[in-house]
């Protein structure tokens, strides 16, 4: 046809263009992998199997509602204020906090009361030493009348199949602010 001109695309620019695009949904399909494991990396979960656990439950509360409470699988923890072994179990008084999301005491929450727990085998007194946090999950066992200070207390006894000892320098969520100075002398 006289005065037409028609325009054949090259190949070679269609295939440049084409791998381009390619490449780009490639590279757009690992950025989103990796960013989801990475996410599923920080997924917020606890050291104890807490799957049958009664989260509404407090150690003050299972004092109190004792008879209702009794046989209830609950997760607690707090600062260990004294530890023994006897012959066939461990125990542990511990001063209970309000647990974070991933079962951390938090020792800036005030104390939800005491309780003691009874951990069927031998705990090292020296890595369950006083002062250090710990989680444990178990089922609410009986009453028991302890000595603290010079006055009796009733706490309840958890059962133990569970204990998580936090390391000693845990993280801390609470802000901190922090100053300082530093020079730097380039030759």
């Amino acid at each position: 046809m006289p005065g037409k001109i028609v325009m054949i695309p090259d190949s070679s620019v269609m295939n440049k263009s084409t791998d381009t695009s390619l490449r780009c949904k490639r590279n757009l399909c690992r950025s989103v992998a990796v960013v989801l494991m990475l996410l599923a990396g920080c997924a917020v979960t606890g050291p104890l199997d807490t799957s049958m656990v009664d989260s509404d439950v407090l150690p003050v509360q299972a004092i109190d509602g004792y008879q209702g409470l009794r046989g209830r699988t609950v997760q607690w923890g707090g600062l260990i204020v004294e530890i023994t072994n006897g012959e066939k179990v461990t125990r542990i008084q511990v001063l209970s906090y309000p647990l974070g999301s991933d079962g951390n005491p938090d020792e800036y929450q005030s104390p939800t009361g005491r309780f003691m727990i009874e951990y069927p085998e031998f705990l090292e007194p020296l890595d369950y030493a006083p002062g250090r946090y710990l989680t444990a999950v178990g089922i609410i066992e009986s009453l028991a009348a302890e000595k603290i200070g010079e006055s009796r207390r009733k706490l309840p006894v958890l059962k133990s199949g569970q204990v998580h000892l936090w390391p000693k320098h845990r993280y801390r969520n609470q802000p901190q602010t922090r100053v300082g100075f530093g020079f730097r002398i380039g030759l």
